[in-house]
């Protein structure tokens, strides 16, 4: 249940216009998306603000 919640979540993210239905074209769409670099500090710092959120 709980994968099907999170793929669709990732359908939402795409225009309406590409109609996905199935795993498949999830699959296809989420991997012709560029990657985003991030630096490592940026990582730091947002896991540094979770763990500081989920402590009270």
């Amino acid at each position: 249940m709980r994968e099907y919640r999170l793929l669709d979540y990732f359908k939402q993210c795409f225009s309406s216009s590409l109609n996905i239905k199935t795993n498949k074209e999830l699959t296809y769409a989420l991997t012709s998306i560029p990657p985003y670099q991030v630096h490592f500090f940026m990582l730091k710092f947002c896991i540094f603000i979770v763990r500081l959120v989920n402590k009270y």
